[in-house]
């Protein structure tokens, strides 16, 4: 499998640009002293392996049958620096570990997702674009399979843009940069409403029906291919961590979106092109835990988004991405060129 993926997070920006050190001014934080430490002048390194997986779920309505492909993942490995004000990460497939395309077949893929992270607001980017899927449940599909191989569609392609964001309403005592970065720690519990907006773009093509041959029964008509789908909603939830003696944490946020999903599809050998608009909505759900010390950070958060509202006696087409990251990293003082201005 080839795999191109990195992953950057664009962290705090804030209302006051390249101003001077001055001393801490409770009365001027925007953040409440009580709840959070700020780490933004330290220099943060981690090492972390990332392991990332996605999936398209077709149901067929005329035989009750779910359809499942996914592309043939990487486990990756790799690094990240964090300053005030900027966090980057990388992490690259290893080919030690990531040997299985005779079992789960070849998927070429660019994955790009960043995660902005201000004190009031946190916005989530994703692009990602994969070819060649694997049919991940033929034992459902295909009388008698048994085979270790799975069946691959080297000609599937999918394409997935979005941007979310989100306001904080407990923004003074609720960090998501403690939980997701490790910038900041909150020492005690607290949580936060959630609201904002959302906006998707995917597109699915390939050569031949996604629906397997041996499901005789299946709706022609329920063909995919060559289809585009575009979301736009709101969206709203909670967020809430728990910390345990000060350093350690486990902090789970959920938000669910609904809006108008547009469907915009090409005709195909066994079926018409059509156009048409319903409400569909979107489930976007974080989870992380861990140890955020003086010094040193550790642990594993897991980011996953759902889009495809499930229609019971409709077919339809779910699309997900999962991302989960184990990490391990210390903080450092920082150089002096890196020292000498703050843009927080």
């Amino acid at each position: 499998m080839s795999r191109i993926s990195c992953t950057f997070l664009f962290l705090f920006l804030s209302s006051t640009l390249w101003a001077q050190e001055t001393p801490l001014d409770t009365a001027n934080l925007n953040y409440d002293p009580h709840y959070i430490i700020d780490y933004s002048d330290k220099l943060s390194i981690r090492v972390l392996n990332v392991i990332k997986f996605s999936q398209v779920l077709h149901h067929d309505d005329s035989t009750g049958k779910s359809i499942i492909y996914r592309p043939n993942e990487n486990v990756n490995i790799g690094f990240g620096v964090s300053t005030e004000w900027l966090s980057l990460a990388a992490s690259f497939g290893m080919p030690f570990l990531n040997n299985d395309n005779d079992i789960f077949g070849k998927t070429t893929a660019l994955d790009f997702t960043s995660s902005i992270y201000l004190r009031k607001v946190a916005i989530d980017l994703l692009f990602q674009f994969y070819q060649g899927f694997f049919l991940a449940n033929p034992q459902d599909l295909i009388p008698g399979y048994s085979s270790s191989q799975y069946p691959t569609r080297r000609d599937l392609t999918t394409l997935n843009m979005g941007t979310s964001a989100v306001y904080i309403f407990n923004h003074k005592r609720f960090s998501y940069r403690a939980a997701y970065t490790q910038s900041e720690r909150q020492f005690k519990s607290a949580g936060s409403f959630l609201a904002g907006l959302y906006i998707n773009a995917y597109r699915m093509e390939a050569d031949s029906s996604l629906i397997p041959s041996d499901l005789i029964y299946a709706n022609p008509n329920n063909d995919f291919r060559d289809i585009n789908f575009y979301n736009l909603g709101i969206t709203g939830g909670y967020a809430y961590t728990a910390v345990i003696y000060h350093k350690i944490y486990v902090s789970a946020s959920l938000t669910i979106g609904l809006g108008p999903q547009i469907e915009r599809a090409r005709a195909t050998d066994i079926r018409e092109g059509y156009n048409r608009t319903i409400l569909d909505t979107s489930a976007t759900a974080k989870l992380a835990l861990g140890y955020n010390g003086k010094r040193a950070f550790g642990g594993v958060s897991w980011y996953g988004l759902a889009t495809g509202t499930k229609h019971e006696n409709e077919a339809y087409l779910q699309r997900s991405t999962n991302n989960i990251r184990l990490y391990f990293g210390m903080r450092f003082h920082k150089p002096k060129f890196l020292s000498n201005s703050r843009m927080f």
